[in-house]
């Protein structure tokens, strides 16, 4: 028997926009990393090894769902010649 009362309705939707402040602030990184460093995606793509469209759904995470993989963020931290961790650091909240 379905344990879930008969009016459940799963949204996939829901679960999304619960991650999309974490996915915003990383795209928001990878993006301000490559600007940084004066790359543009398709020289991001090619120094990390992966494809222009990878760098596109990163840079895109908040719009699009799409979750990367931290394999896939190691890939960019290297093509970006900066550690890990910079990569995915959540920004300190600001002291007023």
């Amino acid at each position: 028997m379905n344990s879930f009362p008969s009016t459940f309705v799963y949204n996939p939707r829901k679960d999304l926009m619960e991650t999309v402040p974490e996915l915003r602030t990383l795209a928001r990184r990878v993006k301000s990393l490559r600007i940084a460093k004066n790359m543009s995606r398709s020289s991001l793509a090619l120094a990390s090894g992966l494809s222009y469209d990878t760098i596109r759904r990163v840079e895109l995470a908040s719009q699009t769902g799409y979750n990367p993989k931290l394999d896939t963020l190691g890939y960019i931290a290297y093509g970006l010649k900066t550690p890990l961790t910079e990569v995915i650091a959540r920004p300190k909240p600001q002291v007023a």
